[in-house]
């Protein structure tokens, strides 16, 4: 019960992240907007680093010999740290992926 919930709750903050950071990105970015994306996203990469190491949820607690049963959770774990800290707005409009320009 506990994988495929942290699995739905990792693609959910995952997929918030960027659309924060394609809705807040443009070229009067502000200190506001940028504090509020990173406060957000260094949320979640401490939750997925403290569960890679320590095996500890924030509201669960202590859950030993998850890794053990699903080696791949913790590959999970660690795309999701790197997408996490690549989430975040810039000073310049950005262009959806699928246009032409």
């Amino acid at each position: 019960m506990i994988l495929p919930l942290y699995i739905g709750t990792s693609l959910l903050a995952v997929t918030v992240a960027y659309y924060l950071r394609f809705q807040l990105s443009r070229p009067q970015l502000g200190y506001l907007r940028s504090f509020a994306c990173l406060a957000f996203n260094l949320f979640f990469v401490t939750y997925h680093l403290r569960w890679f190491q320590r095996e500890y949820l924030l509201f669960v607690g202590y859950i030993p010999g998850l890794f053990d049963g699903f080696p791949s959770c913790q590959w999970l774990i660690l795309g999701c740290l790197i997408l996490h800290c690549f989430a975040n707005p810039v000073g310049w409009k950005l262009k959806r992926w699928y246009s032409p320009w």
